[in-house]
């Protein structure tokens, strides 16, 4: 398993790497705003959506969202996806995180942004930044849909802890 991860960071490491020289050549040899295309191809890539239907109980994942997410198979049908995602929130986040989730159905904010700590099953504990948003609401103005985007930012808390570690 250890070996598998190190293969998986070495992977990330090395697209990292590389997505500097093609987005780089991309905008010198034919134009910026193809570099910078590239990028954002690459971006979305990493990206893992859903879409939960709260009034027929069903929830729409990618691929990627499973991945990040650590979702098996058994819980892929209806609502299993947001279930797993809720029982696998760190403990010290669970109540901030939900909250704000409350906070988006209930109709208090428009929209989400946060940033928590996720136990995958086969990772351990990664970062996730998470942006949600509504797409329909009852008219008691509670949420009927809502839609979001996970990434995976663990790299990124990494880098930032090593910094503060050297100051």
């Amino acid at each position: 398993r250890d070996g598998a991860f190190t293969i998986f960071y070495m992977g990330i490491n090395l697209g990292a790497f590389l997505c500097a020289f093609v987005c780089g050549t991309l905008g010198e040899k034919v134009g910026w705003h193809w570099g910078f295309g590239s990028a954002a191809v690459g971006m979305l890539a990493g990206l893992g959506f859903y879409e939960v239907d709260l009034s027929e109980r069903v929830m729409f994942t990618d691929d990627r969202f499973h991945d990040l997410c650590g979702v098996p198979p058994e819980r892929e049908e209806g609502v299993g996806p947001l279930e797993f995602w809720m029982e696998h929130l760190h403990p010290d986040d669970l109540d901030s995180v939900l909250h704000m989730r409350e906070q988006l159905h209930s109709g208090n904010v428009g929209q989400l942004s946060l940033e928590y700590r996720f136990l995958h099953p086969a990772r351990g504990e990664t970062w996730i930044h998470h942006l949600a948003r509504v797409a329909r609401r009852d008219a008691a103005g509670r949420t009927v849909r809502s839609f979001g985007v996970l990434r995976d930012i663990t790299e990124t808390k990494r880098a930032e802890d090593a910094l503060r570690d050297l100051s």
